[in-house]
This record gives C-alpha cells, sequence and structure tokens, in this order.
C-alpha cells in the first residue's frame, strides 16, 4: 500500500500540472470588448462602408489599406503629405500620411490608416478625394475595426455577414500566446 500511495501521489500531481498549464494555453485569446473587426470586399467603395455602417448606427474607428493612385508626380509628395497631414482623422501620434511611389505597382499611390470617422470625418475625406483626384484602386485587403455596445460583439459578428460588402467579421481579440 506505501508502494502504491509513493507512485500514486505523484502521478495525480504531475497530472494537476499538466492540466493546469493546458487551461493556461488553452485560452490564448483575450477579447476586446466593443470591438468588432471586418474585412471589406474588393472593389467596395469607401463612400458605400460609410453609408453601411452610418446606417446600422456603428462608429468607425479605424478604415484600413483603402489605396489610391495619386495623380501627381512623386516630387509633389512632400507637399501632399503636409495637406493630408492637416486631417485629423490622418495624423496622429503613429501614422502620417504617407504619398509614395510604389514600385510593384509602379505609381505613386497614397495608402493611409483613418482613425475615429466619424460622419463629419467622412464627408471630408470623400471632399478630399474628389479635390485631390485620388482614384481607389479596388485592389488590396480593406478592412475596419468597429464599436459596439459592449456584449453584443458575437451578435454583430453574425449580423454584418449578411451584407455582400462584408467579406469576413470577428471580434477583435488580444493574442496572449503572440505576448509571451
Amino acid at each position: 500500500m506505501k508502494i502504491i500511495k509513493q507512485l500514486i501521489l505523484p502521478a495525480l500531481a504531475l497530472l494537476l500540472i499538466a492540466a493546469c498549464s493546458k487551461k493556461k494555453t488553452a485560452e490564448p485569446f483575450e477579447l476586446v470588448k466593443g470591438d468588432v473587426a471586418a474585412g471589406i470586399t474588393a472593389g467596395t467603395p469607401v463612400d458605400s462602408v460609410f453609408t453601411l455602417f452610418n446606417r446600422l448606427g456603428l462608429k468607425l474607428k479605424k478604415v484600413m489599406y483603402f489605396t489610391y493612385a495619386v495623380p501627381y508626380p512623386l516630387s509633389k509628395a512632400d507637399s501632399l503629405n503636409a495637406y493630408l497631414n492637416t486631417k485629423p482623422y490622418i495624423d496622429s501620434i503613429h501614422w502620417k500620411a504617407n504619398v509614395h511611389y510604389d514600385y510593384v505597382r509602379q505609381q505613386v499611390i497614397f495608402s493611409q490608416w483613418l482613425f475615429d470617422m466619424d460622419s463629419t470625418a467622412q464627408q471630408d475625406w470623400l471632399l478630399t478625394l474628389d479635390q485631390l483626384k485620388f482614384t481607389d484602386l479596388n485592389d488590396s485587403l480593406k478592412s475596419v475595426f468597429l464599436q459596439v455596445p459592449e456584449g453584443t460583439e458575437l451578435y454583430w459578428v453574425t449580423e454584418l455577414q449578411k451584407y455582400s460588402i462584408i467579406r469576413w467579421a470577428e471580434v477583435n481579440h488580444i493574442n496572449r500566446r503572440s505576448l509571451e
């Protein structure tokens, strides 16, 4: 009996440690409350994106990867960037406007993240695109981060997938494994 106790107790301790370790790695993602990410179908113009999310009453926290052809020579990039950086939805601590030459496309382009796109910012951006004669290249992956009421993230993931301009939708999360 003493030998059995000597073998069983260490075995149980090892099983307990293994079970705790598995539980820690079984849930590597932490939900970012109130956030949903969505991919936008190729060819969807930014005004259609604005229209959909305004109609749904969702706040656009970030609009990403819309890429525009710039009808000006690269020598105008500095002045264009300076002008674009006057826009509060472009200029931020970490992101500045970046008109540049794209060697793959062999043309001058503008690809930028737009932040906190309320209706005023949306209208200004559409006017800016028109004034500068930027044209959407419709060839890049486009996505948005949305602010939704906390606790409704999964509802909105399902709801968004009903719209043809949405390629995918998912809750936003922090990957704990990448932080280790």
